[in-house]
């Protein structure tokens, strides 16, 4: 579904927040926002908030329509690969002087889902999980968003810790005041570190 047209609303918002935290703090939060259904299909990726505009109302609602199945797993995989190696061309692009000082560049992941994955199984699950681990070695924040029932089939799946997953209802409303208080967690994000 398309979660009753909420993350349409609701991520410009988020991105606008983003980028008001990133000039504030004149620190460079880079920005990709993806789409997965049957494919993930991406409307800004790695983009710098400080200096990339906002893409236009329509584009997002063309992006986040819903076309097809979730792919949920692959995309959680997927994702984290991309971020991973932004970030390792981030600090590899870094003056010297800069990379002696051993900068932490931290990968922020949020998922929002209204489904279970269509392609789960064992091996991807653990792949999944094992991609995760990775990534909070090394500093990644993870928050899942799940607007249905499979709150414990997920949890289960990928070892996920309960400060990892946010539950809502899959209408409007709750998804809404959900994506509100994900502007609590965005607006407080730590910017001592650079995002990716």
């Amino acid at each position: 579904t398309d979660m009753a047209g909420a993350p349409i609303f609701e991520m410009k918002k988020q991105i606008d927040i983003l980028r008001n935290n990133s000039s504030k703090s004149n620190v460079d939060i880079r920005f990709t926002l993806a789409s997965f259904n049957d494919n993930i299909e991406f409307l800004m990726i790695n983009k710098s908030l400080i200096n990339e505009p906002t893409p236009k109302r329509e584009k997002f609602i063309e992006l986040l329509r819903p076309k097809g199945r979730s792919k949920l797993y692959t995309s959680i995989l997927k994702s984290l690969t991309m971020l991973e190696g932004h970030r390792q061309e981030y600090l590899k692009d870094l003056p010297a002087s800069v990379s002696k000082l051993d900068p932490e560049v931290a990968i922020s992941l949020i998922v929002l889902t209204d489904n279970i994955d269509i392609e789960r199984n064992r091996e991807l699950s653990e792949e999944v999980r094992s991609s995760l681990r990775k990534g909070f070695c090394n500093g990644l924040r993870f928050k899942i968003i799940i607007a249905n029932s499979y709150t414990k089939n997920i949890k289960r799946d990928l070892d996920l810790k309960t400060s990892h997953i946010i539950q809502t209802e899959c209408n409007y409303t709750s998804i809404k005041n959900t994506l509100k208080k994900l502007n609590n967690i965005i607006k407080n994000i730590d910017t001592e570190y650079n995002y990716i």
